[in-house]
C-alpha cells in the first residue's frame, strides 16, 4: 500500500511524466543487444546478450537503496511468471543520488538480502556489475538502447552523479527497457510504471511469431 501511495504521489507531483516511451529503430541500423556484453555482478564472467536470442529481454537499471527498490519483488514475479520466454537483466548503477554504494557484488547482494528488499531476498534474474548508464562513461549498450527510445520524462532531478545530461538519458533508477525477440528495443518505461503493468506488453512480444504458449491476462497498471 505504501508503494502504491508513493507511486501515485509521484505521478501527481510530476506532470512532465510521459511514463511510456516508444522505441523505433530504422531497418538501416542492424545493431541489436546481441552485440553487447556486461560483466556479471561478481565479475567472474560476462552476461552475453547474444545468449538471449529468441527471448524477450527486459533491461532494468537498479539500485539497492532507492525508494523504488521494492520493485525487485515485482521483477522477480515477472521472471517467474514468464519463465524461459523472458529474460530480465538488472544493471546496478550509482548515478542517481548514490543509491547503489555497494563496492562489489557481495556488498550489493547482501544489501538486497538483508536490507532492501530484505527478508532473504534473492533476485530471480542475473545482475551485472555496477555500470554507468548515462554520461561520458556510459556503457555502449545503453547508448544504443536510449538512442531509439523516447525519454519518459522532461525533467532532470537533483542528485545526479554524472556530467553531460542528454535528452534521452535514463532519469532515475528502475527505468525499464523492453527488447523484442530480435534484440531491438520496443518500449521504455518510467520508474513509476510498476513491473506488473508490463505483463501485457511482455506477453504481446512473447506471442509474436509463433510463441510456444499463450499466458493468461493478469494485473493492472499499478498492480
Amino acid at each position: 500500500m505504501l508503494l502504491l501511495i508513493v507511486s501515485l504521489f509521484g505521478l501527481l507531483a510530476s506532470p512532465s511524466l510521459a511514463l511510456i516511451g516508444k522505441c523505433s529503430q530504422p531497418a538501416s541500423d542492424t545493431t541489436s543487444i546481441y552485440d553487447f556484453t556486461l560483466p556479471n555482478i561478481f565479475k567472474t564472467g560476462s552476461i552475453d546478450f547474444a545468449d538471449f536470442r529468441g527471448k524477450v529481454v527486459l533491461v532494468v537499471n537498479v539500485a539497492t537503496y532507492c525508494d523504488h527498490t521494492p520493485q525487485f519483488l515485482g521483477l522477480n514475479d515477472l521472471q517467474k511468471e514468464f519463465g524461459a520466454d523472458l529474460q530480465i537483466i538488472g544493471v546496478p548503477t550509482d548515478q542517481f543520488h548514490f543509491e547503489e554504494p555497494g563496492a562489489n557484488g557481495t556488498e550489493i547482494m547482501n544489501g538486497l538480502r538483508y536490507v532492501r528488499p530484505g527478508n532473504g531476498f534473492v533476485p530471480a534474474f542475473p545482475l551485472s556489475s555496477k555500470t554507468e548508464v548515462n554520461g561520458l562513461q556510459e556503457h555502449k549498450m545503453f547508448t544504443y538502447l536510449k538512442k531509439y527510445c523516447e525519454p519518459t520524462d522532461e525533467l532532470f532531478y537533483p542528485g545526479l552523479t554524472y556530467q553531460g545530461n542528454k535528452v534521452h538519458d535514463i532519469r532515475w533508477n528502475f527505468e525499464k527497457i523492453l527488447v523484442d525477440k530480435t534484440g531491438k528495443p520496443v518500449k521504455r518505461y518510467n520508474v513509476y510504471v510498476l513491473p506488473a503493468s508490463l505483463r501485457d506488453d511482455i506477453r504481446a512480444e512473447i506471442n509474436k511469431n509463433g510463441a510456444s504458449h499463450k499466458l493468461p491476462i493478469l494485473g493492472s497498471f499499478l498492480g
